[in-house]
């Protein structure tokens, strides 16, 4: 399955980005890693997720960062 970002999660990553660069620039690296690397579980196990309404969104942790705790997205 591809995962195609939605335009408002690609803003949350530069966020992030921009967020960690000016307190840890190490961090960008390995917070995005981590972020990425839930991605692209995703995208061999879309349905891998919690669902959280009727809808069909589902949600993931980030392993190793609690305060990311989760990305929400639909597994179709």
């Amino acid at each position: 399955m591809n995962v195609v970002y939605a335009p408002r999660a690609l803003r949350d990553l530069e966020g992030i980005a921009a967020y960690l660069v000016g307190r840890n620039p190490a961090a960008v690296v390995n917070v995005l890693g981590a972020i990425k690397s839930s991605i692209d579980t995703l995208s061999f196990f879309p349905q891998i997720g919690r669902l959280v309404d009727n809808a069909g969104h589902r949600r993931v942790p980030v392993m190793r960062y609690p305060s990311l705790n989760l990305l929400p997205y639909s597994g179709r």
